[in-house]
């Protein structure tokens, strides 16, 4: 990070707290947000230059994906154009998050080194760049498809990186594909990730990843979740109460006893290949699913609800989605500093306030984004599971 004296800074800039927050503050502030974020990198961002409020929908393109190149004709023909089809997808901005802390002056720069932001600073902006990842990790709870068995309790290897690039290639995702793992399972593959002259590719440190082996980018996050079941996992004599007829949404079923199911749980049919996501936390007999049914499943037939697992997830960055937008500025917001930036980066949009507070007698400190977040192509994920 770029090194910035506070003390240097305010006289430079004199009684100026604006200038202050604008050119100085928020740059670093963007820089160290940058440097925590690992989800916002790897999924499409979509930004714009327009003032929003929390809660407010916003209409935007789904990301384009085209199939495969085409040879040229050599003779007149010509070439062929291919018909962009990319729909429209509504996002809630229902993320405004933000971080505020009280510090007078005197602490401010008493927290101040010649190497960084104020500590405190540097901890906001922390916690804003957690809570983004948090988010958008969430939204593996969309995912119903999987390769091999989450829950399995064998540590992870080759074999189960092999089992999920196979899935993918069935279903055609055959470019930017990614892996963010559990610290658990980087664990159980460090040894695969050492095998750099096995990759073929010598550059993967350099480039910041923890390894590229069978067509994935892998990387690693604290933060990637763990997924815990509802007691319906537990619970081997689930069946279809009724047939599952092709289009729906809500399976009934037979021997749930009082079973719950939570939002995020994998249900498996027995001699089928398709798999359900719960959409909603229930407690019933009538489980709200994704996707709809394809091909009809008969009544009695057995579902098993998947058990606890690490979330290891693989995805293309068209899977997922996450736009920012700067927040509205009240019309009476007299006595309050104001600076907002967007990373060009990453598109993420951050806003600094400032403001005296008389009551404690010290100044308030405030950084927020507001972002809204959507599955959009969920068929280009799956949850890596073991052998």
């Amino acid at each position: 990070m770029t090194a910035f004296s506070p003390i240097v800074a305010l006289v430079r800039h004199g009684n100026d707290t604006e200038a202050l927050m604008t050119e100085v503050i928020l740059p670093l502030a963007i820089d160290r947000l940058y440097g925590q974020l690992t989800m916002p990198q790897l999924v499409s961002v979509d930004t714009a230059d327009e003032a929003k409020n929390h809660g407010d929908t916003i209409r935007i393109a789904k990301p384009i994906e085209f199939s495969d190149a085409d040879d040229h004709p050599t003779d007149s023909a010509g070439s062929q154009s291919e018909d962009i089809t990319a729909g429209k997808v509504d996002v809630k901005l229902d993320r405004h998050l933000y971080k505020q802390f009280a510090m007078k002056d005197v602490e401010f720069l008493a927290h101040a080194n010649s190497l960084s932001l104020p500590s405190a600073a540097e901890a906001a902006v922390d916690a804003l760049a957690r809570t983004v990842n948090k988010n958008l990790f969430s939204l593996y709870k969309d995912i119903p498809y999987i390769s091999g068995n989450p829950a399995s309790t064998a540590g992870r290897d080759k074999t189960d990186l092999i089992a999920a690039r196979k899935e993918m290639q069935n279903r055609k995702i055959l470019n930017g594909r990614n892996i963010v793992l559990t610290s658990d399972t980087e664990a159980d593959l460090l040894l695969e990730f050492s095998k750099i002259n096995e990759t073929g590719d010598a550059n993967v440190v350099s480039q910041g990843l923890i390894g590229r082996k069978y067509g994935f980018d892998l990387y690693s996050d604290v933060q990637a979740p763990y997924h815990v079941a509802g007691s319906a996992s537990a619970n081997a004599g689930m069946t279809l109460a009724a047939q599952a007829s092709v289009g729906a949404t809500v399976l009934s079923l037979a021997g749930v006893d009082g079973a719950t199911f939570v939002k995020g749980d994998v249900l498996t049919v027995a001699g089928s290949h398709q798999t359900f996501v719960v959409t909603a936390d229930t407690a019933g007999d009538a489980v709200p699913v994704y996707p709809a049914v394809i091909d009809g499943i008969a009544a009695g037939t057995a579902l098993t609800v998947v058990g606890d697992h690490p979330v290891d997830l693989a995805f293309t960055k068209s899977a997922f989605l996450i736009a920012f937008r700067n927040l509205e500025v009240p019309e009476d917001a007299a006595g309050v500093n104001f600076a907002q930036m967007s990373d060009p980066r990453t598109g993420i949009s951050l806003r600094m306030l400032r403001w005296y507070e008389p009551r404690t007698e010290s100044t308030q400190w405030k950084f927020e984004t507001l972002c809204g977040l959507k599955t959009v192509s969920p068929e280009r994920a799956l949850r890596l599971g073991g052998h």
